[in-house]
């Protein structure tokens, strides 16, 4: 049997007989503590946030602070907090997190590739500024992992967009003739000054007036009166119709005898009109790729090595989307994920889109 004396000033010495095995199995537990010890450092250090504005927050891990052409990753482990608009990048890779910090923020970039996580707002705190991706990648032949360019390709990654949408949609609550500047609303509203809008029509499908006219709010009279950039496209209707014994008429009168209670006895045929302006927009720019040739942003959801990216979004506007002509370049979409799954198609429950446009 081997020795060791333990001598501690604030303790009595004492002499132990340890057998071999017991020494060793006890210097095993000490490292599996002390490996557990610097796990639970490296885990509160992965967590720790850094601003995207500090030269530190790059060199932290051995970068420098991005400058106009640069192809930037975030690297896994880092919580990057963009706290200010950055230059034009060539590309953004997030292994770890991206978040948006709340306040008006404009990133250009060619495209974004998530592994990790982008954030901008959450549910339980969305976000209340206002955020511009512009996607501006320049070729059209690019494509990186096989998911195109000019997109945010979330690679088994998290996309988590969370904007405050405004009511998004009602009807006109009187009739518009074409060329009107001023509409009446049905429902009140807190919509704004150069909000865009879209007025949907009321005539018969295929008529030649039958085009939804998009435009911008000039002013903003009443919670349920506002004034519009240029004069509608066509008249839209914007009154209910009763049924009546003598006919439809525009206003309630005595019903048909002997009708059924299930029939119904108003008909609203009043034009919608919905609110496209959104404080999150993923967007192409108005430029000759776009012009020329429809080549848009797009946003991708897709899966790797058995795991499967996240999508939920609510309240974004994809301004310029689509890529005309290319196969799986949609403005948005989960890319060969189901709601309810196979064998061959993951399951994405619970992901979800809304209150967008």
């Amino acid at each position: 049997m081997n020795k060791e004396t333990f001598t501690n000033p604030k303790e009595k010495t004492n002499l132990y007989d340890w057998h071999p095995c017991l020494k060793a199995t006890i210097h095993i537990y000490r490292c599996f503590f002390i490996l557990l010890s610097l796990s639970f450092l490296v885990s509160l250090q992965s967590q720790a946030q850094v601003l995207w504005s500090n030269n530190s927050s790059w060199a932290s891990f051995g970068a420098t602070k991005p400058i106009a052409g640069s192809a930037v990753t975030i690297p896994a482990g880092v919580h990057m907090i963009m706290d200010e608009t950055p230059p034009n990048l060539a590309n953004l890779t997030i292994l770890g997190k991206l978040e948006f910090d709340n306040k008006n923020l404009n990133l250009t970039v060619g495209w974004i590739m998530v592994h990790g996580t982008l954030q901008v707002g959450t549910a339980a705190m969305p976000y209340t500024k206002k955020a511009i991706i512009t996607l501006n990648a320049s070729d059209m032949n690019e494509s990186a992992m096989g998911m195109g360019t000019r997109g945010i390709m979330v690679m088994a990654g998290k996309l988590e967009l969370h904007g405050v949408p405004p009511v998004p949609i009602t009807k006109l609550n009187d009739h518009a003739a074409a060329g009107a500047t001023s509409l009446s609303l049905k429902d009140p509203v807190s919509w704004t000054v150069d909000d865009e809008i879209i007025v949907a029509p009321s005539d018969f499908y295929g008529a030649s007036s039958a085009a939804p006219w998009v435009t911008k709010i000039t002013a903003v009279n009443s919670t349920t009166s506002l004034n519009i950039q240029d004069g509608l496209n066509a008249q839209r209707w914007g009154k209910l119709q009763y049924l009546t014994a003598t006919g439809m008429s525009l206003t309630p009168g005595t019903l048909p005898a002997n009708i059924s209670p299930t029939t119904p006895t108003v008909l609203d045929e009043r034009a919608e009109v919905a609110n496209l302006t959104r404080n999150i927009v993923i967007q192409s720019p108005d430029d000759a790729l776009w012009q020329n040739n429809g080549f848009g942003c797009h946003i991708m959801i897709m899966r790797m090595n058995g795991m499967v990216g996240e999508a939920h979004l609510n309240g974004i506007e994809i301004k310029r989307g689509g890529q005309a002509g290319k196969l799986g370049r949609y403005p948005f979409h989960w890319h060969m994920l189901s709601y309810e799954g196979s064998t061959t198609l993951p399951d994405v429950t619970g992901q979800y889109i809304r209150n967008s446009s």
